[in-house]
């Protein structure tokens, strides 16, 4: 994903403090969403691999807080 298209998803959310580090592999997030819940809820399969403060344990998975990822996977379904 280029950097203009990264703008316009995240309009409204706030600043990336990882500098889109989850972009970085050839334009994909490295944390996968699982599941979700009325588009309000995100659960991802694996936990980010350099750590990621907005993924916190929920049992065998993991819960996803980043605003900015929540609005890849409702916009891009990525």
């Amino acid at each position: 994903m280029d950097v203009e298209s990264r703008k316009h998803v995240a309009g409204g959310t706030v600043k990336c403090c990882h500098h889109y580090i989850c972009q970085s592999a050839g334009g994909r997030p490295h944390c996968r969403i699982a599941d979700s819940i009325n588009d309000s809820v995100f659960f991802t399969k694996t936990r980010h691999p350099l750590g990621c403060r907005h993924q916190h344990p929920f049992g065998s998975t993991f819960i996803c807080c980043c605003s900015i990822r929540h609005e890849l996977y409702r916009r891009l379904k990525i």
